[in-house]
């Protein structure tokens, strides 16, 4: 792995595909670099993707994010329960991968960003990519693909992108960028004063979630992959079954009463 001026070199490029969260293909991203033959769909179902439900108490949820209008309520989650830091945390240790969730706070705004970005820059000069939370709203490249003229901080969202580089000079960042349906994903600058922005305001799972990273370093031999795969179908099943070990620490909260196959009965019965 070669590093080029502040650019971590040889980060390969994946498109975001239809159906899948925006998750999966920055790890795949990450993955690759560090040489694990992996795609976005093995991704999705070693963390439980097809094996996994949540059922919970409607909760109205009063917060701006396109394109339903505030408030309203989510019961029931299939696939959408699974991609958390435990489920990634999981996958990682089965490819001899450590992961990490850093999310660098101050006092203030100000502050919380300056922790980050030293952060970013320190991890970025030890080659190793970054795959963080952004709001796309605030670049005004996607404004511009979308359509979107005035009044973009009314709305906010959330996509995972892959920092590879920065420049200091000129005040840029390099990313890999999975929606090449708006622009050109990979390797592509953008100005520290819009990622700024694309940071702070990012909303991951109803919560804003600015100066978030996630960060994937290689600290040993990967498992074989008759081993992995075992060790995965176990935990998938455990998963169906509605063993709340098995689910990641993030939707086992108290809107969520019921797993797997619990879960498909209790929509059942109120459907």
């Amino acid at each position: 792995m070669r590093r080029q001026d502040n650019v971590v070199d040889g980060v390969p490029y994946t498109q975001k595909v239809k159906g899948l969260s925006c998750d999966y293909g920055p790890l795949e991203m990450v993955f690759r670099y560090y040489g694990i033959n992996i795609s976005k769909y093995e991704i999705f179902y070693f963390s439980g993707g097809g094996y996994s439900m949540g059922y919970g108490i409607p909760v109205k949820r009063f917060f701006e994010m396109p394109p339903r209008k505030p408030p309203y309520s989510f019961t029931c989650v299939g696939d959408l329960s699974v991609g958390g830091p435990d489920d990634y945390r999981f996958l990682a240790n089965l490819f001899g991968l450590s992961f990490e969730i850093k999310r660098p706070k101050g006092s203030n705004d100000k502050i919380s960003w300056n922790r980050y970005w030293t952060e970013v820059k320190s991890i970025i000069i030890n080659d190793t990519p970054i795959v963080t939370l952004v709001d796309p709203l605030a670049w005004p490249l996607y404004r511009e693909k979308m359509n979107i003229t005035k009044n973009f901080l009314l709305s906010r969202s959330c996509c995972v992108i892959v920092i590879v580089g920065f420049n200091e000079t000129n005040k840029t960042v390099c990313v890999n960028d999975q929606y090449v349906g708006y622009t050109k994903g990979f390797y592509r600058w953008v100005k520290l004063e819009d990622f700024r922005t694309a940071v702070k305001r990012a909303y991951f799972e109803l919560r804003p979630s600015g100066y978030s990273m996630y960060i994937i370093k290689k600290i040993s031999t990967p498992l074989p992959n008759e081993i992995v795969y075992g060790i995965v179908h176990q935990r998938n099943i455990q998963k169906m079954k509605g063993i709340r070990s098995s689910y990641d620490g993030m939707y086992i909260q108290k809107n969520f009463k019921e797993f797997g196959i619990d879960a498909l009965k209790a929509l059942q019965k109120r459907l």
